[in-house]
């Protein structure tokens, strides 16, 4: 068999995955490069993204606190627990569930 029909000896071709045929591999580098800093822009970065716990946790958590700190600058809170503890070490005891206290269960 002839060789230029085995196509033995012949040059790489260098394709992606569409299809698109490239003249040299340097082109072909050059052309998945770009491809990978387009992705890149696209995706959000770790420190973008919010993670640790879920959003409504949070959201609620931060209710929860400005709530309790509504609640103990009124009068309603009793001067003896507010004197023992301060508004933030108050609200970190109905945080962590203090039954006694009205904290969660």
């Amino acid at each position: 068999m002839d060789a230029s029909v085995s196509g033995r000896n012949a040059e790489t071709v260098y394709r992606d995955q569409s299809g698109n045929k490239y003249a040299s591999r340097a082109e072909y580098l050059e052309a998945i490069n770009a491809e990978k800093k387009e992705k890149e822009k696209k995706h959000l970065t770790e420190g973008e993204l919010e993670w640790g716990g879920g959003i409504k946790q949070k959201k609620e958590k931060k209710a929860m606190r400005e709530a309790m700190a509504a609640e103990v600058s009124q009068a309603s809170v009793s001067p003896c627990l507010y004197n023992m503890y301060s508004a933030s070490l108050y609200i970190k005891i109905i945080e962590a569930g203090r039954p006694g206290l009205g904290g969660r269960k």
